[in-house]
């Protein structure tokens, strides 16, 4: 009786997270927000490369997209093709606990209606600069089911779609820092890590305005690290239909 119910259950785990000798691997998550255009011209052809396509969530205003500087339509139609997912960013990015109730809707509805008229993923969404509050998240959740915040969640209390967290990408942070905070979820038996960047800029170009950016080869050791390692990387939407236990 126990080889049995070992043969039934285990092909259910294998399908959920790959087993280790140490135990379960987390869901890898990777996140891109704002609309740069280097999410299209450096990190989706990083990603591109593996085969098959790391899928990634980008979560960007929708008035920025055709922007100059920005991704164009067009582009995240191509990137979604290859399995990655949209998320919404409200319509303009603004601080969203600022605005009145009416404001805040509007935001939100405009960009969740936007993405579905365009044929776009729209099940994900992340507060503009990670701020919110329970009026905010309250009608964010009446659109979105998956919402990000910007806290770095370690999830080893279970994974909560309305609070789902990530480890924001700085210039400051290396390739190392990020492999330490994904096998710091590995060693702790998380389920899930949720790894967020913005752009991706080429290795001997200029920098830019703000932190939150990072060079290519960051981004590509990265990529190695998880092929290497074998560990699953799904979208947002993938890895909270898996593991969200709400």
């Amino acid at each position: 009786m126990v080889r049995l119910l070992t043969l039934l259950v285990l092909p259910l785990l294998t399908t959920c997270m790959v087993i280790t000798p140490s135990g379960l691997r987390p869901v890898v998550v990777i996140t891109f927000d704002d609309g740069h255009e280097s999410i299209y011209t450096n990190a989706f052809r990083i990603l591109s490369e593996t085969s098959p396509t790391l899928p990634a969530t980008h979560f960007l205003p929708t008035e920025w997209i055709d922007r100059p500087g920005m991704v164009t339509l067009k582009q995240l139609r191509e990137m979604e093709n290859r399995g990655w997912e949209t998320g919404g960013h409200a319509s303009s990015h603004v601080n969203l606990p600022q605005l009145s109730p009416d404001s805040i809707r509007q935001q939100i509805g405009s960009c969740f209606r936007w993405l579905e008229a365009a044929g776009l993923r729209h099940e994900s969404f992340a507060y503009p600069s990670g701020k919110y509050n329970d009026t905010v998240l309250s009608i964010a959740f009446e659109y979105f089911r998956n919402l990000r915040t910007a806290h770095d969640y370690h999830y080893t209390d279970g994974v909560n779609r309305r609070e789902i967290g990530y480890f924001a990408v700085t210039q400051e942070h290396k390739a190392a820092d990020i492999i330490a905070r994904i096998e710091e979820a590995e060693t702790e038996g998380a389920p899930l890590v949720v790894i967020g960047f913005h752009a991706v800029l080429d290795d001997n170009g200029a920098g830019m305005s703000g932190s939150y950016y990072c060079r290519e080869s960051v981004l590509r050791r990265l990529v190695s690290y998880l092929k290497t390692r074998e560990f699953q990387v799904m979208t947002i939407r993938e890895a909270m239909n898996l593991l969200a236990d709400n």
